[in-house]
């Protein structure tokens, strides 16, 4: 059988560019050059007969960089150092809780936020937890009201902000922010048929829905 990638995912560290994605036997990896060129061969991240899928690259306060990725309905991950090799065993976040889809973005010394659609509660959460995939405080639930729902993380200097769409294609995009520990109250971030991926951190900090309108105003369709 020819081996497939799909959904590639990739982390810009200066000298090295590491590219990620799942395969037919699990999550694979190259390391290339900033201009492109091939610095080494594919090799395997993990390997599993599992269903796997949203691979991503986060790399944390302290610098250590976390591959993750959804399998059977858990979240896993695995520390590499900037040329590949594993730093860790496999990490499993947050195996307490059946999950649809996930973000992660680092949040402190060696710490994460997962925004997560939980599927026993039916909600958006959002829960910081440790290189060892604990949870560290609360459980925030973030939205329960919408089902499907799309969400990311959009980080900029001064703030962390959980934006997410209804998962209609003519629905609101709502935002919340992080800091500190402490969540602030729900915020209507555009109106009618915006696109998620095309939000900026930008204008987030705007907080202009007169901006956000005249920019993501085209439908979803």
């Amino acid at each position: 059988m020819v081996d497939v990638g799909r959904n590639p995912a990739l982390l810009d560290l200066t000298d090295n560019v590491i590219v990620v994605w799942e395969s037919n036997t699990g999550i694979q990896a190259k390391l290339m050059a900033p201009n492109g060129q091939k610095k080494s061969p594919t090799f395997d991240i993990f390997t599993t007969q599992d269903n796997v899928s949203n691979v991503k690259l986060t790399k944390s306060a302290d610098q250590n960089i976390l591959i993750t990725w959804e399998s059977v309905d858990k979240i896993q991950g695995i520390f590499i150092d900037e040329f590949g090799n594993k730093k860790s065993n496999i990490v499993e976040f947050l195996s307490e809780f059946e999950i649809s889809q996930y973000s992660m973005v680092a949040s402190g010394s060696g710490t994460f936020k997962i925004a997560f659609y939980n599927i026993d509660e039916q909600a958006i959460c959002v829960q910081e937890v440790d290189s060892n995939g604990q949870a560290i405080g609360e459980l925030y639930v973030i939205n329960n009201s919408t089902s499907n729902s799309y969400f990311d993380w959009v980080q900029s200097s001064d703030q962390l902000k959980l934006i997410w769409h209804d998962g209609s294609n003519s629905g609101n995009i709502y935002g919340q922010t992080f800091n500190n520990g402490e969540a602030s109250s729900e915020q209507l971030i555009a109106t009618m048929g915006h696109k998620l991926w095309e939000i900026t951190s930008e204008e987030l900090s705007e907080n202009s829905t007169a901006i956000a309108s005249s920019r993501w105003g085209e439908s979803n369709n």
